[in-house]
């Protein structure tokens, strides 16, 4: 390929960098109108030109010192004005492509390109540039050819195309209040900057009203958290909608093909060989309707809150091993053969009762310290028991249903994080640490905890809860780690008494 440069449009975008020495004519204006008022300004305006000029000659200068091209199988990247870096990127090590298409660029013919390898950051893309369409659909063809007929034979093209229904549910369940809040907040203030502080403050009036007009009794102080939270999970529902809407994936030999977004349109390229694990997520609510929904853990994919990050965005028990085995085939959950003893109950609850606990007695306390807002104290607290009886009905199923087992060189995790079962399905190969940890309590039955780590731009610890030792020393083929210990902890201690003797 030849030396390419990004989309003409990037020196927007570039501009936009440098747009902070702005305050150099604003500040130099603002004292020449002091002094001399508007001829004064006016007389020595060549300053301000020369600024702009400059902030417009600096965005060209790295647009036109940017580039990339494909040379002995390696992607090459270069850039910088002053200080040149170029990286070299193999082909066959990029794990993960993507092509992102917003609404505002398709005039322009222009796409963001982006792809990662294992080896890169956690947060920024190892190639991340702004390109004429027809280039990066070039660029794609060739990550998505080249990077199956390295690794695997041929194999016949399987698709997928969730209903409608599945997709919703994926957006009512992973939509957060907060993030919608954030959202809706900068909006705002955006729309204040735009058109004046005073039109910002009366949105926040209006909505403030209609808070008070919906309290049907409750205090408006609660009423509003309480509208709060709906109106920020309902407008991160609906931008979650907008991004999972139309969702299609195709399997061909040993690569994923994503594809999907209303009004920005995304797509995916994703090598299965390099995927770190499958993580298949279940919450409370979920579990009942006995459905699941499944993402896979790659370099780059979902490393930004805007991309489509699920292969499969929920379907029932039954549909999603079907299209796992349509999918990804090689990344199947097995039963678990190691699971927590019913001892260790109180292990899984502690922390989710103590939670239940001292919610309502904060809340008794504070109403003992503020009476005169004992009304909305109580609300509030009655609003906080939710999520707390919530994290107490996962923590009751994460001790019914995790544990651990082996299939061949693939493992499975059954464990829970906050408020999700998760079943993770992760290859040998991937797994860089285990680590057996016992607390004093665990030593007499011979229990312990498990932490799996693994690490792909980034490390990720999986924690698995007061499983049999010497089970799961073996599982992972340790023999060697068992320590000598017996059945009977004191008949441990006095054998050691007896070796001293």
């Amino acid at each position: 390929m030849m030396k390419r440069r990004p989309h003409f449009i990037s020196i927007l975008f570039n501009i936009g960098k440098f747009l902070v020495l702005l305050i150099i004519p604003l500040i130099r204006g603002l004292l020449a109108s002091l002094r001399g008022g508007f001829q004064s300004w006016l007389a020595s305006a060549w300053m301000d030109i020369a600024v702009v000029a400059l902030i417009v000659g600096m965005g060209i200068s790295v647009w036109y010192c940017m580039g990339y091209c494909i040379e002995e199988n390696c992607l090459i990247l270069w850039q910088g004005v002053i200080f040149r870096r170029i990286r070299r990127i193999p082909l066959d090590k990029i794990s993960w492509a993507s092509i992102v298409r917003p609404w505002y660029l398709r005039p322009f013919r222009a796409v963001q390109f982006r792809a990662d390898t294992p080896g890169g950051s956690s947060k920024d893309s190892d190639f991340s540039m702004l390109l004429y369409r027809s280039d990066a659909e070039y660029l794609f063809t060739i990550l998505d050819s080249l990077l199956p007929s390295l690794k695997s034979p041929p194999f016949s093209p399987r698709e997928y195309r969730p209903k409608g229904f599945y997709v919703i549910i994926l957006s009512a369940l992973t939509s957060n209040s907060l993030a919608g809040i954030l959202l809706a907040s900068a909006a705002i203030s955006r729309i204040g900057d735009l058109m004046g502080k005073e039109f910002s403050e009366r949105i926040y009036g209006t909505l403030e009203q209609l808070a008070r007009l919906a309290a049907f009794g409750v205090p408006p102080a609660a009423a509003a958290l309480a509208y709060l939270l709906l109106g920020g999970w309902a407008l991160a529902f609906i931008t979650n909608l907008i991004r999972n809407k139309n969702l299609f994936v195709s399997r061909k030999a040993n690569s994923l093909f994503i594809r999907g977004g209303i009004l920005t349109h995304r797509s995916y390229t994703l090598d299965l060989s390099q995927v770190n694990y499958l993580d298949i997520r279940q919450s409370v609510s979920t579990k009942a309707l006995q459905m699941q929904s499944a993402f896979l853990h790659t370099a780059g994919y979902g490393k930004y809150k805007e991309d489509v990050s699920a292969l499969i965005p929920a379907a029932n028990n039954r549909d999603a091993a079907r299209t796992l085995q349509i999918l990804a085939p090689e990344l199947i959950p097995s039963p678990r053969s190691v699971k927590p003893n019913f001892g260790a109950v109180m292990k899984f609850l502690l922390d989710a009762v103590w939670c239940c606990l001292l919610v309502p007695a904060g809340a008794w306390l504070l109403c003992r310290l503020m009476p005169s807002w004992a009304q909305v104290i109580r609300y509030v607290g009655l609003i906080t028991m939710v999520p707390a009886l919530w994290f107490l009905t996962v923590r009751i199923l994460d001790f019914n249903t995790s544990g651990l087992s082996r299939d061949g060189d693939i493992f499975t995790l059954r464990y829970s994080q906050m408020f999700y079962l998760h079943t993770v399905v992760i290859p040998k190969k991937r797994i860089v640490k285990i680590c057996f940890r016992q607390s004093i309590l665990q030593w007499g039955d011979q229990k312990c905890d498990v932490l799996i780590y693994s690490r792909c731009e980034g490390r990720t610890c999986h924690h698995l809860k007061n499983l049999d030792l010497m089970a799961c020393a073996l599982l992972f083929d340790l023999p060697g780690y068992i320590p000598p210990l017996k059945k009977n902890f004191f008949a441990f201690l006095k054998k050691k008494k007896d070796g001293a003797k």
